[in-house]
Formats: C-alpha cells, structure tokens, sequence
C-alpha cells in the first residue's frame, strides 16, 4: 500500500541480452550477463530479493513493481508487482510507464536498476534530497566519488564537468567534478516527451561504459530516426519541422566540451531538458550530484558482484 509520501518505485529487471563492452580499464575484468537481479545470489538468495527487502526498509517508496519476465520473477507476491515484459530497456521502460500510470496517474515514479545494493538508510536519503528539491520531471542524480574508492568497480568511465562559483555542489571549492550515473531516476512521466524518451534511454544503454566520442555516435545513430518522427508528428499539428534540426545542433554543441571537460552540470542539464521536457522553459531537467558510493555500484563483471558479496548461481551450486 503506498502512502501520502511514498514514491512508486519500478526495477528494472531485464536483461542486458550481451555483456557490457569493457574499456581497457577493464581488462582482466570478467562480464556477466542474463538476469542479474536473479542470477546473482547473496546467501542463497537472489540479489532482488535483497533490494526489495531494502526498499520496504526505507520505507521512502511503494508499491514495488519489477519490471521484467514474469517466466523468470514469477507472478509477485506481498512485495512485488511483476510487470510482465522481456524486451531491451527502451521497451521496459514504456511498459512499467504505461502499468504505473494507470495505477497511479500523474504520479512521479522511480525507477532502479536491479543490480546495484544500497542500504535502507541511503534509499531514504536520496528520496529526501528528491522532495526537497524544486519540482522537475525528472531527477537524475550522479555520483561524485573518487576513482580510487570504487574499489573493482574503478575501470567504470566517469564524467569531468567544469563547475561554476555559483554551482551547488558538495565541495563548494572544487573547479571541476568527475560523476559517475546513479542507478536511480525519478520521473513524472506527462511532462516528458515519453516515445523519444524510451528510445533515448535504449539508447544510453547501448552506450554504456563507452567514451564520450563513442557515445555520442551511438546516440545520434540510434535516435536520429526518433527525433525525425517528433517532426512529422509536428507537422500534423501545424508545427514547423525544426525539432531534429534543434536536438542535433545541441547534441554536437555540448559533446565537444563535455568530452574536454568543460561543460557545466547545468549545461548538460538545459540540454537533457531541450530534447525530453515537452515545456523545457518551465519544468526543467535536474542532475543534482550525491556521495551515496553504492548508487553508481552497478554489477557489471563478476569481479564486481564479488565485491559486493554476491557470486553466480553456478559459483554458489558449485559448478
């Protein structure tokens, strides 16, 4: 049962179909694949079943929706709701959008990777920072850690960005900050324009772990198609046909400088806000920054699953 301050909150529990491509940082690091959220054991059991343990312990969100095959997470329980989907995580995300919304219509909804492991404590936490921030629809928090505390999780790619005097970051004195994505978003899905955000995020997951110069060809390869359908939608409507036109020029416009560093949180902010936001100017995008380590943990080799405690089915049975 959700409460008055409770937030829906949806795992995404699909699987990645083929191993997260490894940077040479990587090497010697061993990709997993497959349902993580049931292929991983801690103690014998799945390492979803210790999430949701740790978000009833929260008590921030709820109910709890996993996102994923019914055949592999069954039918749900007391717990859990399993939407029944089994496709990339483009299409997930539109069927727990489309569960969620008609359970709770213009509700804002989380959702969560089903591979990373924070506490109950740092859940609650982070869903306090959402409600004391202004109203966004949508909330994107990164991680600001330093390489060398992310332990086997340290070959992972991070993002330098150039911070301004008046920036709210967590050292007020640092010129430039290196972030890593967390692995939780909070989303109001009626502001958002939804068909070019469930490409755009299929999209980023297939860019994973890449460079900024890789990522930025995945992206425009891959959403290209969709931005050109946002115009023809336009047109029926008696709009000029300039929204691919905009979103490219501002990707290019923002890749150079995020590649060197130089962009500024809010920058990549105004830009996430122009191509997903369908009123930018009055709902913008936020990207606030936090040092909750485990919410840029996600498991992507084995070595990682063992620093956090967990092994493979096989590695449990024996095998």
């Amino acid at each position: 049962m959700t409460t008055a301050t409770q937030i829906p909150i949806v795992i995404l529990g699909g699987s990645g179909g083929h191993p997260t491509q490894l940077p040479r940082a990587g090497g010697g690091y061993h990709p997993l694949t497959g349902y993580k959220g049931v292929d991983l054991r801690i103690q014998g059991r799945a390492l979803i079943s210790h999430l949701v343990d740790r978000i009833i312990g929260s008590g921030a969100f709820g109910p709890i929706y996993v996102a994923g095959p019914e055949r592999v997470y069954g039918s749900g329980g007391d717990s859990t709701v399993v939407i029944d989907t089994d496709g990339g995580l483009g299409d997930n995300v539109r069927a727990a959008v489309r569960h969620t919304q008609a359970q709770h219509p213009d509700t804002a909804v989380a959702f969560i990777a089903c591979d990373v492991l924070p506490t109950s404590a740092e859940l609650a936490q982070l869903a306090d920072q959402y409600r004391n921030a202004t109203a966004t629809p949508l909330w994107f928090p990164l991680v600001a850690v330093a390489k060398e505390d992310l332990g086997a999780f340290a070959w992972k790619p991070g993002y330098k960005f150039r911070v301004e005097p008046s920036a709210h970051i967590l050292d007020e004195k640092q010129t430039s900050i290196t972030v890593f994505p967390g692995h939780l978003v909070i989303a109001e899905p009626p502001q958002l324009r939804m068909a070019f955000f469930y490409r755009l995020a299929a999209a980023v997951y297939a860019a994973r772990n890449r460079s900024i110069v890789a990522k930025s060809r995945i992206l425009i390869t891959r959403l290209l198609p969709a931005l050109i359908w946002e115009d023809l939608k336009g047109i029926f409507r008696g709009q000029a046909p300039t929204y691919a036109y905009r979103m490219l020029r501002t990707g290019i416009k923002v890749t150079r400088p995020m590649r060197d560093g130089q962009l500024t949180l809010q920058e990549a902010a105004d830009a996430l806000s122009a191509l997903t936001v369908i009123d930018p100017a009055q709902n913008p995008v936020q990207l606030p920054t936090i040092d909750l380590i485990s919410f840029a943990e996600d498991i992507d080799t084995t070595e990682e699953a063992h620093e956090l405690g967990a092994a493979t089915r096989e590695e449990e049975d024996g095998s």
